[in-house]
């Protein structure tokens, strides 16, 4: 019978007595994230941005030169159909592109 009750408690306060122990608390604490911020950048207006703008905003527009040519755009959607753009390229930069109209004359 002693060994029995030895058996219940090592069985039920063994796991108590670690959890609160430091080493265990440090193996379940989540590890730290020192992700960096995500800044956000100014939209690019496909229909005056120069071609530099398109590279140095690093938002992987291949394209640049043609987009350049290609201008002037009625919506950014047009980079697609205009095959200038696979969809899959436009999908990773659509909303950090805008096709700004000029202001219509008097």
């Amino acid at each position: 019978m002693t060994r029995f009750r030895l058996a219940v408690i090592v069985l039920f306060v063994f796991p108590f007595a670690l959890a609160g122990s430091p080493q265990m608390k440090a193996q379940t604490k989540p590890p730290a994230t020192s992700a960096p911020k995500q800044v956000k950048l100014k939209p690019i207006d496909i229909n005056s941005a120069l071609e530099e703008d398109f590279v140095l905003g690093g938002r992987g527009i291949i394209a640049e030169k043609k987009i350049a040519q290609a201008r002037p755009f009625r919506s950014k959607y047009e980079l697609v159909s205009k095959q200038l753009l696979t969809r899959e390229q436009y999908d990773k930069v659509k909303d950090s592109l805008v096709a700004k109209q000029p202001p219509k004359k008097k």
